[in-house]
């Protein structure tokens, strides 16, 4: 069976427009932008697919912390749990190359 082919919200960072899980966890860039990919994208059933429990986890944390700027169909499980800082800032770096590449 051939794994289905995700359409990216994050293409810009991910430098393609579709990829499959397993090409998204097969190296630490794609590892550490899939829990903003999965906040971003409510078009995928994530659990469905078998994402890894601590990066589904740490996109329902960046949800529940930004909710009110993420724009998805789908909710996600609300967690009471703060963002460190670093995290903090690399949201609003994601949040900033979706802004740009809506014109695209």
């Amino acid at each position: 069976m051939r794994e289905k082919k995700i359409k990216l919200k994050l293409k810009r960072l991910y430098g393609k427009e579709r990829a499959t899980l397993k090409e998204l966890l097969s190296d630490r860039a794609g590892q550490k932008l899939l829990p903003y990919e999965i906040a971003l994208n409510g078009l995928v059933d994530w659990k469905e697919l078998g994402v890894p429990e601590d990066i589904y986890r740490k996109a329902c944390v960046i949800y529940s912390n930004y909710h009110h700027l993420i724009k998805r169909e789908t909710p996600l499980p609300a967690l009471n749990e703060k963002l460190p800082d670093e995290e903090v800032r690399r949201v609003f770096e994601v949040l900033r190359s979706l802004e740009s590449g809506e014109s695209d």
